[in-house]
């Protein structure tokens, strides 16, 4: 049967409702998805990992943006271009800085994020060692 145009929009902000998006890290690089959008790079891209409190203020440009989720591609002002991977209002926030554009995500808690941030540095730390030896 059809679904209905405003039964489409349901069913995928539901999906965004109860999905996740963790990193995961396989042989050096880093994958996130989420509901019709994901972001990939490498380990040895991330220049720096920094927690923060807000999001800056920005456009979308290509994404979903609403009172409880920011996925897809965005232009922020501090940041430039964007990945978000955000449940919006659930500080603190990843910001991933890669040469060409920042990633930012978080957990739906805070201890999630943290966790992320844990996972992702020491990964990347890993691979600097490895790199250098």
């Amino acid at each position: 049967h059809l679904l209905s145009r405003r039964q489409r929009q349901m069913c995928i902000r539901d999906s965004f409702d109860t999905a996740a998006f963790p990193p995961v890290i396989e042989n050096g690089i880093v994958t996130i998805n989420a509901p019709l959008y994901s972001d990939a790079f490498a380990l040895d891209e991330i220049q720096e990992i920094e927690e923060i409190q807000n999001i800056p203020t920005g456009t979308r440009t290509n994404g979903l943006g609403s009172s409880s989720l920011l996925v897809g591609h965005f232009s922020l002002s501090s940041y430039g271009n964007s990945m978000l991977f955000v449940y919006n209002g659930k500080p603190p926030y990843l910001a991933i800085h890669l040469k060409d554009r920042v990633v930012i995500l978080n957990g739906k808690t805070p201890e999630e994020t943290r966790h992320y941030h844990r996972l992702l540095t020491q990964a990347a730390t890993e691979t600097e060692r490895s790199e250098a030896s």
